[in-house]
């Protein structure tokens, strides 16, 4: 993508102890293995419950850590098959639900075959793995990818509608939305928007959505879907390329990154109405990881709407984790022993975080994957 620099706005920095606003305590480390990395951290938004994804050579999967049972559990445990051979299922893309605090959605690809999956969470942090039976052809199901679910019940999916040569790239304008009930596994073709394939998204009011989509220019621009199954375009302004949205707990403003560059996990952090005006700049030279479907891990609203959380890019102070307040735009950073973090996920009550890092400052270790969980206080 090719963006021109900006003329951004002095933001005041305060260190985040001498306020005592927020603070985290009681960090332990969770999860480490070696040459595995950790990815897509995600929080339950009404519960107690966090997920990550691994990564380990060919084989990709998630754990969901239950801050009351106090223990990370896989979402599919690998089985011996009938001659004592491995089943091996990667999962990937999961998203929670918004109603539903012990219920996630994933994808399952075994064998080359992707399927979709629902994951309820026992008490004790037992996991029940239900396959969905959805009707979708192959090509589909290999390119789908959750965006969001919101309180309706409905499970955003992007995906191509045709068969495209293998190896060659997928043109925008052959991806569309659907959606997905789960109890029923309907899935159904959320309206016709050819120029944009939607890469990222974010519920917004009761049965509405705002997606981050990148049209054949390379820039994202940010589109309101509706009850009628219609886009709105929200944006266009062809200096930002407005990727990750995150609608606020009251539905009256979204935040976005602006990459700087395609390549680069750095960007700026940048607010606006969801009635519509310019965007404004909120926070400049965050982190942001390189593949993400959504803002989760990425940055994340309090539940009053006051702030936003998220991983501040600065290799001097070691990327360390910062709050922005949105009307002031005064940036806060924590004070805690965690090097590098680059993904979080705050729990739904706002007591519990889970931080992916390189570590803590007995190390300068910038690619080691650990994660984290503590108390949160704000």
């Amino acid at each position: 993508m090719i963006r021109s620099k900006l003329l951004y706005l002095m933001i005041a920095v305060v260190p985040l102890g001498n306020l005592h606003s927020q603070s985290i305590d009681k960090l332990k480390l969770l999860f480490h293995e070696e040459h595995t990395a950790i990815y897509e951290c995600a929080a339950s938004p009404i519960g107690k419950l966090v997920s990550f994804r691994t990564s380990a050579g060919d084989i990709d999967k998630h754990y969901v850590y239950d801050f009351k049972s106090d223990s990370p559990s896989p979402v599919y445990a690998q089985d011996s098959g009938f001659m004592g051979d491995l089943v091996e299922k990667n999962t990937q893309n999961l998203i929670w639900s918004a109603v539903d605090a012990q219920n996630c959605l994933l994808k399952v690809v075994e064998e080359g075959k992707t399927s979709f999956a629902e994951v309820i969470v026992r008490g004790g942090g037992e996991v029940d793995f239900r396959p969905l039976l959805i009707e979708l052809e192959a090509h589909q199901l290999s390119t789908a990818t959750f965006l969001s679910w919101n309180t309706q019940g409905k499970a955003l999916l992007s995906l191509c509608e045709r068969k495209i040569p293998s190896g060659t790239d997928i043109p925008a304008s052959s991806y569309d939305l659907y959606t997905l009930r789960t109890k029923t596994s309907k899935v159904t073709r959320l309206g016709s928007h050819s120029a944009t394939r939607e890469l990222h998204a974010s519920p917004f009011k009761k049965n509405e959505f705002i997606i981050s989509g990148v049209g054949n220019s390379g820039m994202n621009d940010l589109h309101q879907t509706n009850r009628r199954n219609a886009y709105t375009q929200l944006t266009d302004t062809p200096r930002l390329s407005e990727s990750w949205p995150a609608v606020s707990p009251k539905n009256d403003f979204v935040v976005f990154a602006n990459p700087h560059s395609k390549n680069v996990n750095t960007a700026d952090l940048f607010i606006m109405s969801t009635a519509g005006g310019e965007p404004e700049i909120l926070a400049t030279d965050i982190y942001i990881p390189a593949t993400s479907y959504s803002s989760s891990g990425i940055y994340q609203w309090s539940r009053d709407g006051k702030k936003v959380v998220f991983i501040s890019y600065s290799p001097q102070k070691k990327n360390p984790l910062a709050v922005v307040d949105v009307k002031t735009k005064v940036v806060e950073i924590f004070d805690i022993d965690i090097i590098f973090p680059t993904s979080f996920a705050i729990s739904g009550d706002e007591k519990h975080i889970l931080l992916i890092a390189a570590g803590t400052s007995e190390s300068n270790e910038q690619t080691s994957y650990k994660a984290f969980v503590g108390d949160y206080h704000h």
